[in-house]
């Protein structure tokens, strides 16, 4: 099992090779609850359509050291998963001086580093009138390890091959 994220790619390719032998869940976060807002994130850009822009705004701790998190990241790709897009066509991640009008079907995330703050991810849908917000807070690490657990145990016995944490969860996309 591997829980996180800022592989190159062949890093990448050697996780691939090491699944030919043996079974591994690699995720960018182990968290039962991120993992359900990622699959809300990804059901709700699907039914609310092109009527909603998507942002995303995190915060954690002053020593984190990757911006956007790997989380953030994970979160965005369910975004453009629920538009049929890749994400690094649409991600826009500064937004400074001049800007001009948001890019149609942009999937901004801003991040915030400051004291003591284990995560905290807030996914923004906002339309015309209204905003829709699903929110994450992590007060400590413990479900990372109950969910890394529960990976696991779900791993025991099976056969080799790259197991997404979401068919751990039962979060599939249809």
């Amino acid at each position: 099992m591997c829980g996180t994220t800022g592989f190159s790619n062949p890093e990448r390719a050697e996780i691939g090779d090491l699944a030919a032998r043996i079974p591994i869940v690699c995720a960018p976060n182990f968290s039962l609850s991120v993992n359900i807002l990622a699959w809300l994130a990804r059901e709700a850009t699907r039914k609310l359509g092109s009527g909603y822009d998507a942002e995303l705004i995190e915060i954690h701790h002053s020593e984190k050291r990757d911006a956007p998190s790997g989380t953030a990241l994970h979160l965005a790709e369910a975004i453009a998963a629920g538009r049929d897009q890749k994400l690094a066509d649409h991600l826009v991640l500064e937004r400074a001086g001049n800007i001009g009008a948001r890019p149609e079907d942009a999937i901004g995330i801003q991040t915030l580093r400051g004291g003591d703050v284990a995560g905290e991810h807030t996914v923004m849908f906002v339309g015309h009138g209204e905003r829709l917000e699903l929110i994450h807070r992590a007060s400590t690490r413990d479900h990372f390890a109950r969910g890394a657990v529960r990976a696991a145990e779900w791993l025991a016995g099976r056969d080799p091959g790259l197991y997404p944490l979401e068919r751990v969860f039962g979060l599939e996309s249809d």
